[in-house]
C-alpha cells in the first residue's frame, strides 16, 4: 500500500487508516479499502451508546459518517453544508463535532439523524484570532490551541473564551498542538519547541525539551505517548524516543560561576578572572577583595556560565545587580551583561542558572563599589560648603549696599521733594504779590481815570458858568428893563445842555 497515510486509529478493535487515497481497513495483514472518493486524515468514534457504531471521518472535503457493522463500514454520507478539509476533528461529551480550519476558525457540525447543522465560530465568537486555531480533546474536553493561549466553549454564551484551568499553566503562550499521555501530563508543540506539563508534582510544572527543538516538520507534528516510558515523537527525519521518566531523573548538580568582569574605559581592565585563591577552588569574595573602582570606569561587562556543557542547551540563566536592578532579570540563555554608567555606590552582582526540569542553582555573587567622580568627593562637598558660605555672605554685603543706595537715594529724594516745595511756596508768595501790585496798578489807573475824568468834568463846568457869565453880561449890556424872551430861552436851553452833559458824566462814572 502505498502513498501518504495521515492518521491511524483504532475504533472498536478494527485498525482504519486514513490516506492521501482514501479509506483504508487493516485487518490480518491486509490493506482493505473503505472508500477511495478522496483523501482522509483522521477518525472518532461518537461517544453515545446508541450511537457506539457509529465512526466519524475527517477528509479533504468535509466530514462523513460510517456505520460498522461486523468487520464492515457502510458510508453513510457528508455532513450538509461542510465542505472545508477535517483534518483536525474531535467530538464532545455531547456527540457534537468540532472542526478546526487554520485560516477559516472553528466549526461546530451537529447531527439530527440524515441532516446536520453547521456553525462557524471566528475571532468575533471570542477567539483570540481568525488564523491558526487549533482543536483537540485534553482531559476529556473540547479545547482550542490559539496564538494566545487555550481557549474553551462557553455552551451559556455560544462563544469560545480563554480557558480559566489553563492560563495557570500556559498563560497567553502561543500553543500549536496539544496531546495527552496516559499518566495525564499534556505534551504541546509552542513555536519550535517541544514541551511537556507534568502533573506528578502538587503543581502542574512545564518542562522543555530542547534537544528536540527546531527537528519537527512544522504544520505535521506528531506525538504518541504510549507511556511515561515510551513517547514517540516524529520528526523530519524520522522519529525520536522518549523516556521521560528517566529523563526527568537525569538530575546532576547544577552550578553556575562568574566567569569575567571587566571595567570599561578608554580601555578595558579585567577586575576579575573567575576564582578567588587557587584556579580550581571555589572560594567566596572576602571582604578585602571588594574592589573601589574609579568613576572613570563605572561602565561593566560581565561575563557568567555553568560547568555542564553538555547540558548548555538546557540551562538558562537570570542575573540581578543589587544596588542597581529592581529585580531579576527574565531567564534566558545569555550568559553576559552589560552595565554602562553606574553611579557612584555599592553593587553585588548575583547570577543563578536552571535546567529545563526546572531546578535551580545556588546563587553567586560578586560585590564591588563605583567611586564618586571628583566632584562628590568629600573635599568637593566642603568646598561646595564654603563657596556656599562665600556667595552668601557676598550677596549679604551687596544686598546692604544696595539698601544703604537706596535709603541715600530716599533721603536725597526728601530733599529735592522739600526743595520743591519750598520753590513752589516761594513762586506762589511771587504770585500773591504780583496779582497785589497788578491790582494796586489797576486800581491807580481806575483812580487816574475818574479824577482826569474830574478835571474834564470841572473844566466843563468852569466852561459852563463861563459861557452864562458872558449872557448876564451881554443882557447887562443892553440896558432893556425887561429882559428878551430869545435871550432867555438861550439861556434856558445851554441850562438843559448842562444837565445832560451831566447826566453822561455819571453814566461814565458809574461804568468805571
Amino acid at each position: 500500500m502505498g502513498g501518504q497515510t495521515w492518521g491511524l486509529s483504532v475504533i472498536n478493535d478494527n485498525l482504519l487508516a486514513g490516506k492521501d487515497g482514501g479509506f483504508f481497513q487493516i485487518t490480518d495483514n491486509e490493506v482493505i479499502p473503505v472508500t477511495r472518493m478522496t483523501g482522509f486524515w483522521t477518525f472518532q468514534p461518537l461517544q453515545s451508546l446508541h450511537q457506539s457504531s457509529m465512526v466519524v471521518a475527517g477528509n479533504y472535503n468535509g466530514v462523513r459518517l460510517f456505520e460498522q457493522k461486523g468487520n464492515s463500514f457502510l458510508d453513510k454520507g457528508a455532513a450538509e453544508n461542510f465542505t472545508e478539509p477535517a483534518r483536525y476533528l474531535v467530538i464532545d461529551n455531547n456527540d457534537v463535532i468540532w472542526v478546526s480550519h487554520p485560516y477559516r476558525g472553528v466549526y461546530k457540525i451537529q447531527f439530527s439523524g440524515s441532516h446536520s447543522t453547521v456553525k462557524l465560530y471566528t475571532a468575533a465568537d471570542g477567539l483570540p484570532s481568525t488564523l491558526n486555531n487549533h482543536v483537540y480533546k485534553i482531559k476529556n474536553r473540547v479545547v482550542i490551541a490559539t496564538e494566545k493561549g487555550v481557549y474553551e466553549y462557553n455552551d451559556r454564551k455560544d462563544a469560545f473564551e480563554m480557558s480559566a484551568y489553563y492560563k495557570e499553566i500556559f498563560g497567553d503562550r502561543s500553543v500549536r498542538y496539544m496531546k495527552e499521555d496516559p499518566g495525564g501530563n499534556i505534551w504541546f508543540i509552542q513555536e519550535k519547541n517541544i514541551g511537556v506539563v507534568d502533573f506528578s508534582t502538587l503543581q502542574p510544572a512545564i518542562i522543555y525539551l530542547p534537544e528536540l527543538k527546531g527537528k519537527m516538520l512544522s504544520g505535521y507534528e506528531h506525538i504518541y505517548a504510549v507511556g511515561d516510558n515510551n513517547v514517540f515523537v516524529g520528526g523530519e527525519k524520522g522519529f525520536y524516543h522518549i523516556n521521560f521518566e528517566k529523563y526527568k531523573q537525569n538530575n546532576h548538580p547544577l552550578n553556575v560561576y562568574i566567569r569575567t568582569i571587566k571595567a570599561i574605559g578608554k580601555k578595558d581592565s579585567l577586575l576579575f578572572g573567575g576564582y578567588f585563591g587557587n584556579v580550581n577552588e571555589n572560594k567566596a569574595q572576602p571582604k578585602n577583595l571588594v574592589p573601589s573602582i574609579s568613576h572613570q570606569w563605572n561602565s561593566f561587562h560581565i561575563e557568567f556560565s555553568s560547568p555542564l556543557f553538555e547540558q548548555q542547551s538546557n540551562i538558562e540563566y537570570s542575573y540581578y545587580l543589587d544596588g542597581f536592578d529592581k529585580d531579576w532579570s527574565e531567564w534566558s540563555k545569555k550568559t553576559e551583561k552589560d552595565y554602562t554608567n553606574l553611579p557612584a555606590g555599592s553593587y553585588t552582582f548575583k547570577v543563578k542558572a536552571r535546567n529545563n526540569l526546572r531546578n535551580e542553582s545556588a546563587v553567586n555573587s560578586y560585590s564591588f563599589s563605583v567611586l564618586p567622580p571628583w566632584y562628590q568627593t568629600i573635599w568637593a562637598y566642603l568646598f561646595y560648603c564654603l563657596l556656599a558660605v562665600s556667595l552668601a555672605y557676598l550677596l549679604y554685603r551687596k544686598q546692604q549696599k544696595k539698601l544703604l543706595r537706596e535709603r541715600q537715594k530716599h533721603q536725597e529724594e526728601q530733599k529735592r521733594t522739600a526743595y520743591l516745595h519750598q520753590l513752589e511756596l516761594e513762586k506762589s508768595e511771587k504770585e500773591v504779590v504780583k496779582l497785589r501790585n497788578e491790582k494796586l496798578e489797576s486800581e491807580i489807573g481806575f483812580k487816574n481815570t475818574e479824577l482826569a475824568t474830574t478835571a474834564m468834568h470841572l473844566v466843563q463846568k468852569e466852561e459852563f458858568l463861563l459861557k452864562i457869565k458872558e449872557e448876564i453880561q451881554h443882557l447887562n449890556k443892553n440896558g432893556k428893563e425887561k429882559a428878551d424872551p430869545a435871550e432867555l430861552k438861550k439861556i434856558l436851553r445851554i441850562l438843559s445842555e448842562e444837565e445832560k452833559l451831566n447826566e453822561e458824566w455819571e453814566t461814565v462814572l458809574r461804568s468805571l
